[in-house]
């Protein structure tokens, strides 16, 4: 046996090379030994050894084992060939003819389609057909030159027409004997990008093509690399049909005509890929004025399939600026018509749904496609109708009509029935007998939705809130398909769009001139806001009362409250409550006000004596506060804040006038003071009240007298020093008043002595906090050994 040695460099360069690039390598090295042979034979003059050696060179194309990409590396090595075969061919047929005599493209044209074999044969007529169809033109030319045709040239120019027409159907009709789709679609590619004249018979080819290309989903992969490699194939092959299309809609001049049929051939084809690929390729090559021009022949195709909905968005998104009014209701039938088919397709089979829609790509928007269909509608609507609310409430009812197919008119007679205030679109009589019969939502069976479409639906109603007039945020809200849709939405999906909405609100800037001026209608909207926003006392109760300080409802949430419809926690009754109390202040409600505080935590003293004070001070009821944060004062058993409350009654009782019943605020002030839990602060809380005496003139000396008595009794020494700063800023104020100018001496050594006095009693608060923290300390350890004796026995 003889053994052939092979050199180990060709070994590694084979294991290292894929089997594609291999073949890719030998093919170019056999494609240059036939060209060579061409070169040879090229001036020999014998015509017939040239056409031999012109079928070598095509014959390489027939590879059938190139995958699309490799073979397009070969074609274009080829396509260098075709073109300087043409110039020899047409030099042939000229006066100057490298080969013996002057040739007839007509007989060459015949002899090449008696070549046997298909591949070459159709590139060599094609070529020969090349020359002829420019000489056909050169002649047309000619007789379009005369200023004015007559009859029987403007007939030869249309047999002229004709015969170009008749030529390349030839051509192409011969590429029939194709049956492998790669060689088929760069082939019939070729002839589409050398003859442009014929509308009709390019349209042809690229028809050709795309059933061809069809096949292609069929080829069998018995391996996630066969598979790999098919899907990769027909993805390139696919791009190139899809940009034959595209260029062919853009260089027609009767595109109008030739539309429909393209439009047609893509959705009669049963690939979904190849439908997908040419409708977004059609659709992004097209111009905006070619595109509004065919908007309902367009748009009619596009929306027949589920796997349209990339085009359609991307066709809504490039004209989106340029539609007016009559091609809106072109817009709303498609977009209907498509999401329904996205729907009904989630029922009969949701992964199949999922399946086409990636397949179509184009929905670029976070929201469910079907909802990005509408959502362009309601913002074409507002853009075109800036403060026409009845659009989007269109765009709503569609979303209605997908989700409740039995629905259909009755949307506004379940939105009486929500909400007696919601807007309807429809004729007064025809609501007065709607009013009469309110339907409920559960009379209809409301399709299931998938959670993304819930989402979806709740940032298409708040995605308006954004970019409405101010005054149109509330009546947007009460829209009669907003009310159904957040009525049929869940819990949660119901807390977000009202958080939205709350946070839109908080932010205007309303003025308390508005609503003097418009007190009716900002009341009625603030009764609109807390009905549907209602729903955050219990989730986001702080938002809820910033919410309240920005509109006029207060007395619709305190109905709610007396009513019991809502029932607030204690945490949201400290958020709520405060602001409840000062817009119901703001809105003139002053004893809705003072029971409003009820609803505050037993615990919170300080803050319902705060607020009764501040009240106070605001309202025209005065005494009626001021008694009832007594009252809250003195059922306090939190011995730590009496002193600061206390404290609190001076400061805000200074900034009211008191009238005849100084007396006795003071009188009760006094007995407060005197019986505090805290002894030894008892001289600094009378001290205060002996502020309150000189300021509203009241006779003050016993009181002085007293808080000395009581500084002794109990008072320690951190104590004693705060009551002489209180008093001794008493005789600061006395002496400015009484002495004028001569005496600003005096005040400064007060001043400078106080300043002495105060940094004492800072030091002995810290001194006092420090033995507070050691006392309590002692008693949880004392608490802790009670406890484990109690254990042992």
């Amino acid at each position: 046996m003889f053994q052939t040695k092979v050199k180990q460099d060709y070994i590694q360069y084979v294991q290292n090379t894929d089997f594609q690039t291999q073949w890719l390598e030998q093919t170019l090295q056999e494609l240059g030994k036939s060209n060579g042979e061409f070169e040879s034979v090229k001036y020999s003059g014998n015509l017939f050894a040239i056409n031999a050696a012109v079928v070598q060179v095509f014959s390489i194309l027939r590879t059938d084992i190139l995958e699309p990409i490799q073979y397009d590396r070969l074609f274009m090595q080829i396509k260098d060939f075709i073109q300087k075969l043409y110039e020899f061919y047409k030099a042939c047929c000229s006066d100057s003819s490298p080969v013996q005599g002057k040739h007839d493209p007509i007989r060459l044209y015949n002899e090449m389609s008696l070549v046997s074999k298909v591949v070459p044969r159709v590139y060599m007529i094609s070529i020969i057909g090349r020359i002829l169809c420019e000489r056909v033109q050169e002649k047309i030319s000619i007789i379009q030159r005369s200023k004015k045709l007559t009859k029987s040239q403007k007939q030869e120019i249309v047999m002229l027409q004709k015969s170009q027409d008749d030529i390349i159907t030839d051509i192409s009709s011969q590429a029939h004997g194709i049956q492998n789709p790669i060689i088929l679609i760069f082939f019939r590619n070729y002839l589409i990008q050398t003859f442009t004249s014929s509308p009709n018979v390019i349209f042809e080819n690229l028809t050709e093509m795309n059933r061809f290309y069809a096949r292609t989903q069929f080829d069998p992969a018995r391996t996630a690399a066969e598979a790999r490699r098919r899907d990769d194939r027909r993805t390139f092959l696919g791009k190139t049909i899809a940009d034959g299309f595209s260029n062919f809609l853009i260089n027609s001049q009767n595109c109008a005509e030739i539309l429909p049929k393209v439009l047609q051939e893509i959705t009669q084809s049963t690939d979904n890929l190849a439908q997908v690929q040419i409708l977004n390729a059609a659709i992004s090559q097209m111009p905006v004025s070619l595109i509004l021009q065919n908007l309902q022949i367009l748009l009619d195709q596009i929306t027949t399939n589920i796997i349209g909905t990339g085009a359609f968005l991307q066709c809504i998104e490039k004209i989106y600026q340029n539609i007016e009014q009559n091609n809106y209701e072109i817009i709303c039938t498609a977009g209907m018509k498509l999401a329904k088919l996205i729907v009904n397709q989630y029922y009969i089979d949701e992964h199949e749904l999922t399946k086409l829609l990636a397949l179509g790509g184009g929905v670029k928007s976070n929201l469910s496609p079907w909802i990005s269909i509408l959502s362009y509608l309601m913002q074409i609507g507002t853009r075109i109708w800036p403060d026409d609310l009845s659009k989007i409430s269109f765009a709503f009812d569609l979303i209605l009509q997908v989700l409740y197919p039995e629905m259909d008119d009755f949307v506004n007679e379940i939105a009486l029935g929500i909400d007696e205030n919601a807007i309807c679109f429809i004729e007064e009589e025809k609501l007065q007998s709607q009013k009469e019969r309110k339907m409920n939502l559960n009379d209809f069976g409301k399709r299931k939705m998938s959670g993304k479409d819930e989402i979806s639906i709740i940032q298409l109603m708040v995605g308006p809130l954004s970019y409405l007039d101010a005054s149109l945020i509330v009546p947007y809200c009460m829209l009669a398909p907003m009310v159904v849709l957040r009525e049929s939405v869940e819990k949660e999906r119901k807390i977000e769009f009202c958080v939205e909405l709350a946070k839109q609100i908080i932010i205007l800037n309303l003025t308390d001139e508005d609503f003097l001026v418009q007190q009716e209608a900002h009341e009625n909207q603030g009764r609109n806001v807390v009905q549907i926003c209602s729903i955050l006392t219990t989730s986001h109760s702080f938002i809820f009362a910033q919410l309240l300080h920005k509109i006029h409802g207060s007395k619709q949430v305190y109905q709610l409250l007396i009513n019991s419809e809502i029932i607030l926690s204690e945490t949201a009754s400290t958020d709520i409550t405060p602001a409840l109390f000062f817009t119901l202040l703001r809105d003139n409600y002053a004893s809705e006000a003072l029971f409003s505080l009820n609803y505050l935590p037993s615990q919170n003293v300080q803050q319902i004596v705060f607020l009764n004070l501040q009240a106070a001070r605001l309202s025209a009821d005065t005494f009626n506060f001021i008694r009832n944060a007594f009252e809250a004062f003195e059922i306090c058993a939190i011995s730590s804040q009496q002193n600061t409350l206390i404290s609190l009654f001076v400061n805000k009782l200074m900034e009211i006038d008191l009238g005849g019943e100084a007396q006795c605020i003071v009188s009760r002030l006094v007995a407060a003071a005197c019986n505090l839990l805290q002894r030894e602060q008892r001289c600094v809380a009378l001290s205060k009240v002996v502020v309150l005496c000189r300021k509203i003139d009241i006779e003050s000396a016993e009181l002085i007298d007293k808080c000395k008595e009581m500084s002794l009794k109990w008072g320690s020494f951190v104590e004693i020093e705060q009551m002489k700063v209180i008093l001794g800023e008493i005789e600061v104020e006395r002496v400015v008043f009484e002495g004028g100018q001569d005496d600003q001496t005096q005040i400064l050594e007060n001043s400078e002595g106080n300043n002495q006095i105060e940094e004492k009693t800072k030091v002995g608060e810290e001194v006092q906090v420090e033995n507070q923290h050691v006392e309590e300390e002692i008693y949880e350890i004392e608490e802790v050994i009670e406890e484990i004796e109690e254990i042992e026995q």
